[in-house]
């Protein structure tokens, strides 16, 4: 009746799945018993995971050119203070932030980074990643990083001229613009009001905007806004404005005619 308690050493759960397991007693046969089919066991283990922290990067924003971020233990610990959050710009690496305080489950702490930023390009892709020298073990050690493109240039352009009518006829007219920075140039019209139902554009980047818009209808008026935008997506739009066609020429000669009312009678006194 005596029970016996032991484990296997050289055993490792493989990345802490559920299993079968058999185990059994008397494998060699060595024991004469009572019952030879009794002396085996089968069970279905599941592994418990270890319960641990879990960083990531919930927030990066520009404070007078200084990049900081907010970092967040998602996990099930607390996170020991001591780990490193890195910056990264275009891919290249800038420097690193220590964050020395403990993170409760939950918490969140922000910090910057020693590092003045100055857009390069169009725009800059930054990176914040936690836990950047992995001086912590992680519940999951893929979410650590955050990414955001920032633009450079957030300043649309500006209409300098115009827009202006030109060139008018029966069927077709151009639109004539200037804005203080190279951009592209669309035109949307249509006969009411508000409602721009069609629309003439070129991709070019230009300062001088000229569309001509045609198979348009004679003696109509349209209604128009222009837009334009630079290449880092600013745009400008006009305000409403209006046109009419020309008329078809008329080739027929004016008829007149009198119609006699009849007798006019009138007492003068």
């Amino acid at each position: 009746g005596e029970d016996y308690q032991g484990w296997f050493e050289c055993y490792t759960w493989p990345e802490c799945q559920a299993i079968e397991v058999r185990v059994c007693g008397d494998r060699d046969n060595a024991v004469e018993e009572s019952d030879e089919d009794n002396n085996c066991l089968e069970r279905v283990c599941e592994c418990v995971p270890e319960e641990k922290p879990d960083l990531v990067i919930t927030d990066v924003w520009n404070e007078d050119s200084t990049i900081c971020y907010q970092i967040r233990n998602i996990g099930e610990v607390v996170t020991p203070g001591g780990h490193y959050t890195a910056l990264f710009v275009d891919d290249n690496y800038r420097v690193s932030h220590l964050v020395g305080e403990d993170l409760d489950t939950g918490q969140r702490w922000s910090g910057c980074f020693d590092y003045e930023w100055e857009c390069t390009a169009l725009e800059d892709r930054i990176l914040a990643w936690a836990d950047y020298e992995d001086g912590v073990a992680e519940k999951d050690e893929t979410n650590n990083c955050r990414e955001e493109s920032w633009k450079c240039d957030t300043t649309p352009p500006e209409i300098i001229s115009g827009p202006t009518v030109l060139e008018v006829t029966q069927n077709s007219a151009v639109i004539f613009w200037e804005t203080d920075e190279d951009s592209d140039s669309t035109v949307r019209y249509g006969k009411m009001a508000r409602v721009y139902a069609l629309e003439g554009s070129d991709s070019s980047l230009v300062r001088e905007h000229r569309i001509t818009l045609t198979s348009l209808e004679p003696s109509t008026t349209y209604n128009f806004v222009v837009q334009s935008t630079d290449a880092s997506g600013n745009s400008v739009q006009s305000k409403g404005r209006t046109f009419k066609t020309l008329a078809l020429p008329d080739e027929e000669d004016p008829v007149v005619s009198i119609i006699c009312p009849g007798t006019c009678q009138e007492v003068v006194t």
